[in-house]
């Protein structure tokens, strides 16, 4: 059985991958290079689960973020990564889509932009995002 989170991180790559299509290349990853011939592409990449104890010991609500990272290959620089940004953005929009599995609320993060610094890299800005769920005691799954 997965965890309420897994749960969750495959409903969010699900809308990234949907349709339309944000890029030919979105997947789950680790942190690795792309490189400008890789590019245009989305990783989502996992991050920290963090609890949070309720007072009564009952409920747990625990916090989990990730990063959507997107890489473009243009001499524009980060601009060229606009639209792919409204992509995703719109993709993991609680609002205007279903609501997330196991009730859980995502909340928008920073955007950090890396610039290329050599020719062969490809220009990456990071979307973080954290959703809270919550679980019993110490359970992790539904």
């Amino acid at each position: 059985m997965a965890s309420k989170a897994e749960a969750v991180m495959v409903a969010v790559l699900a809308r990234l991958q949907g349709s339309p299509s944000i890029a030919d290349n979105v997947r789950r990853a680790h942190r690795i290079p792309v490189t400008r011939e890789q590019a245009p592409a989305v990783h989502l990449i996992d991050g920290t689960d963090t609890p949070t104890p309720a007072k009564n010991n009952c409920l747990t609500q625990r916090t989990r973020g990730f990063t959507g990272s997107i890489f473009v290959r243009d001499d524009a620089g980060a601009s060229a990564a606009d639209p792919y940004v409204l992509a995703v953005n719109a993709a993991l929009d609680p609002e205007d889509n279903s609501p997330y599995p196991s009730n859980a609320v995502l909340r928008q993060g920073r955007i950090t932009i890396d610039e290329e610094i050599a020719d062969g890299d490809a220009v990456r800005v990071d979307m973080a995002f954290e959703f809270d769920y919550h679980t019993s005691g110490w359970a992790l799954d539904a």
